[in-house]
């Protein structure tokens, strides 16, 4: 799903993603800012906390244990 302006989903739409990406556990939670709204990036922020890492351009994000 797109988080974004314009006539994409609403913020309860979002809400339902958030949860239920949230009931899955996940370690590590990144938003695209080119296709997501400040808005959205904050709600993610919020709710996901120290597990929600910005993603920037010429940044890279490392997890300890992933596989390539």
């Amino acid at each position: 799903m797109v988080y974004g302006t314009g006539s994409g989903p609403s913020a309860d739409d979002v809400q339902r993603e958030i949860d239920m990406l949230a009931g899955k556990g996940p370690q590590w939670v990144s938003l695209s800012p080119h296709d997501s709204s400040d808005e959205m990036i904050e709600a993610f922020r919020k709710s996901f906390g120290p597990r929600y890492h910005d993603l920037r351009v010429g940044e890279p994000q490392v997890i300890a244990g992933a596989r390539p």
